[in-house]
């Protein structure tokens, strides 16, 4: 009896003799990782297959399968977290797992691992949460830190599996999905109009805090007669990100970040010392010197698509350790390498 050992230690029966094997023209064959030992599967993975699979399914996922970071020329469209699973299960033959959760006094460190049973091949990523970041909405402080984790498990998911995957089908399942939501779109416009596609849109937003002047400032446009489909097929994504929790509002519209109420720091703990009238001063936000935005620079020039992402979310995202000028260089150093990676 043949058997495969799955991660150290354990070993599993796989109910498939040598013997079997030989008369099916087949050889056993083992790939030995830190994770996994593959061996030969019943249904070998057909990447031809997968595609069409996948971009079915892109076709009826629409705005669930992407959304996008920043605003104007700074703007940066990505996957979701349902894009990612998606093309895993259609790829086959493969598992996500996440590790032991490293927690300290004011982040999470997720590890996810992407495993390749057909080959062996196995690759882990890590995504910093912080427990402080901003929650939207009536919850107490308990709920807050549970969205708080579950976005932050999201996308560490999210990015692994991104990570492994070929760019070339998670950015033509992305492309299928903005195209079924356009046509959508143009379909719901030729029936009702655009102004009322963007009322739909611009009130969904609303329930999140989102004004229409975050809309217009992310759009680039003075006013709601210059929002068109292609606005709105963006403005869809996020909002479909919003409704599932699976990103921040104040990262997909950085104007929020600036116009808080009465410049108010949007953390939990300072709003629990609101509610109970104890509202204390705020830490200034440290000197990040000239040689560590270099580093940082440094560091995004040289990074590929997800990590140039978790760059993002820590230096942009509502929590960054930057000034608000250093923000927006940060910003624009991401969307250029966007660029140069999108160009290779």
């Amino acid at each position: 009896m043949a058997t495969a050992e799955v991660f150290e230690g354990e070993v599993v029966d796989t109910e498939l003799s040598s013997g079997r094997l030989a008369a099916s023209g087949q050889t056993l064959q083992q790939v030995k990782t830190n994770y996994t030992t593959a061996i030969s599967v019943q249904k070998p993975r057909e990447i031809a297959a997968v595609c069409r699979s996948l971009l079915e399914e892109a076709k009826l996922g629409g705005e669930a399968f992407y959304y996008g970071w920043g605003a104007g020329k700074n703007r940066i469209e990505g996957a979701s977290v349902d894009l990612a699973t998606a093309a895993a299960r259609c790829f086959g033959n493969c598992a996500v797992d996440v590790l032991p959760i490293q927690e300290t006094e004011s982040a999470w460190v997720i590890t996810a691992v992407f495993i390749d049973l057909e080959t062996g091949c196995t690759s882990s990523r890590q995504f910093r949460q912080s427990k402080k970041a901003t929650i939207h909405g009536k919850h107490d402080a308990e709920r807050k830190d549970d969205m708080r984790f579950q976005i932050g498990q999201s996308k560490a998911i999210r990015n692994v599996i991104l990570n492994a995957l070929p760019k070339w089908l998670t950015n033509q399942a992305m492309d299928v999905a903005k195209q079924g939501v356009r046509e959508k779109i143009e379909s719901y416009v030729k029936s009702k109009g655009l102004p009322a596609a963007v009322d739909l849109v611009i009130g969904g937003l609303a329930k999140h805090g989102v004004t229409e002047s975050h809309v217009f400032d992310k759009c680039e446009v003075p006013k709601r007669e210059a929002l068109t489909v292609d606005h709105i097929v963006v403005l869809r994504g996020d909002l479909s990100a919003l409704d599932s929790r699976q990103e921040y509002a104040t990262n997909l519209f950085p104007s929020m970040k600036e116009s808080s109420s009465g410049g108010k720091v949007q953390t939990s703990e300072l709003d629990a010392q609101l509610q109970k009238g104890k509202a204390g001063k705020t830490e200034p936000v440290p000197e990040v010197d000239t040689e560590k935005m270099a580093e940082i620079h440094q560091a995004i020039e040289s990074t590929d698509a997800e990590e140039l992402q978790n760059l993002y979310d820590f230096y942009v995202g509502p929590n960054s350790p930057l000034k608000q000028e250093q923000i927006d260089q940060v910003s624009q150093w991401c969307a250029e390498q966007r660029e140069k990676l999108e160009a290779k």
